[in-house]
Parts: structure tokens; C-alpha cells; sequence
């Protein structure tokens, strides 16, 4: 098992097989949202996980919560994940560690392979953190337990 820290306050713990992108790795990618982040990816099991982190501020922080949050992440998403062929799959209540999440999942085609994405975000102060997680529909099954045991491995400083 691997640590890897993905933003301030949080870190996550990993299965063997799981790395830190690099700069390089992270470049092809797209992050909806303009989010920076640390990505951790699996090849051989073809998961990718990404954690972006926002800062609110004034009477935004106590004004957004986390269904706010997540409602609008999948807004951001949704259109320009369209030419993918998107479909929502639903909206549900989640946990990272001890921290109440509120996350949504989706399926998409990529490359001419299905694919299973969700994201869930934690509010912690005036932070939101976003957390993304990506595999094969084909390995659901396997990816969701690592995820789920990933999620429950989260340590908040």
C-alpha cells in the first residue's frame, strides 16, 4: 500500500500498481472546470483517479455545500462530455473516510471503449475537494472496490 498526498489536507492511500503522474502524463489531459490536481493512475488495471481542490471565499463558503458543488460539477461536465456520448447515472450521498461526500456517477465511450466515471466532492472549511475517479465498464466490478477502499483509506489533516 502506497500514500500519495493529493492536496493540501489530504492524502490517500493506494493498492500496489497505482502512481503519481507526472507533469508530463497529466499534460493530455483535461480537467473540466480548470481544477489543478494530482492524478493517480493504475495502467495495468486501467483506472485513473484525479483530486482538484477550490478554495471559496466571503459568504461563498458559507453559502456553497457540497450538493451545490456537485450539482454544478456535473453541469461542467455533462456538455462537453457529450460527443463521448454521456449518460447520467445518478446522483448519490457518499463517504471518504469521515468525511460526508456528495458525488454522481456516468458512463461514456472513449476511444471505442466504455467507461465508468464519478466524481464526488468534500467540503472541508472553506475548501471544496473534487475527486474523480475513471475505469472500464468491462472491470467495474474490481475498480469499484479499490475505489470504495481507497476513499475509506482518506486521511484529513
Amino acid at each position: 500500500m502506497n500514500t500519495a498526498k493529493m492536496a493540501e489536507g489530504l492524502t490517500l492511500a493506494c493498492p500496489d500498481g497505482f502512481h503519481v503522474m507526472t507533469e508530463s502524463e497529466k499534460s493530455g489531459m483535461q480537467f473540466f472546470g480548470g481544477l489543478p490536481g494530482e492524478c493517480l493512475s493504475d495502467p495495468e488495471r486501467h483506472i485513473l483517479i484525479s483530486v482538484g481542490l477550490k478554495t471559496v471565499g466571503g459568504v461563498s463558503a458559507f453559502l456553497i455545500g457540497e450538493k451545490d458543488a456537485v450539482k454544478k460539477a456535473e453541469a461542467s461536465i455533462r456538455k462537453p462530455m457529450q460527443k463521448y456520448g454521456y449518460r447520467l447515472l445518478g446522483f448519490a450521498e457518499k463517504s471518504v473516510r469521515s468525511e460526508k461526500a456528495e458525488g454522481f456517477s456516468y458512463e461514456y465511450e472513449s476511444q471505442s471503449i466504455g467507461m465508468y466515471g464519478e466524481t464526488c466532492v468534500v467540503k472541508r472549511g472553506k475548501a471544496l475537494y473534487y475527486l474523480n475517479f475513471y475505469a472500464r465498464r468491462e472491470l467495474l466490478g474490481e475498480s469499484l472496490d479499490v475505489w470504495n477502499m481507497i476513499l475509506s483509506s482518506a486521511k484529513w489533516s
